[in-house]
């Protein structure tokens, strides 16, 4: 999106950030095959040393358009206001015993190089929040599914409802 020669956003040594939670909050058909999509970001970052903290939410307008191999961002984000989002109480973290948990759970885990770190049973499903360490180290908190015997599973269309 940058153009040729253009300066790369740059960050102070040791500092680090990564999406929380992304929400498109307006799909807005602007032309033939050409929508704009406001979304909310919130961040989470840290300076060298320190610990992560959330970042205030930014609104942004992406604009999209349709092509023969899909969907192409076409220019870079436009800053908007950001909507004020509701308090989202979000899931808890319960702490699983692993006693509790199916052998297999853990493998899932492990295969993605991270641990379960908590979860709960919803219906007849597992829903697990696993800590995964990317190439560069840093962890990041993700969701997988899994059905009662240990073995992984799609994300069920509604959540809470697998």
């Amino acid at each position: 999106m940058l153009p040729e020669g253009s300066p790369l956003p740059v960050a102070e040594a040791g500092s680090r950030s990564f999406v929380e939670w992304a929400r498109a909050v307006l799909v807005e058909k602007v032309g033939p095959g050409r929508y704009q999509v406001e979304v909310v970001v919130r961040r989470l970052g840290a300076r060298e040393g320190g610990g992560y903290e959330r970042v205030d939410p930014v609104g942004v307008l992406i604009d999209l358009t349709w092509t023969a191999e899909g969907w192409m961002v076409t220019d870079l984000p436009a800053l908007v206001d950001a909507p004020l989002m509701p308090q989202d109480p979000g899931w808890p973290l319960n702490e699983l015993p692993v006693s509790e948990l199916p052998p297999a759970i853990e493998s899932i885990a492990s295969e993605l190089g991270g641990q379960v770190v908590g979860g709960s049973q919803v219906g007849e499903a597992w829903r697990l929040v696993v800590v995964i360490a990317d190439a560069t180290g840093v962890s990041w908190p993700m969701v997988i599914w899994a059905d009662l015997t240990g073995n992984r599973i799609p994300v069920p269309a509604t959540p809470g409802q697998p």
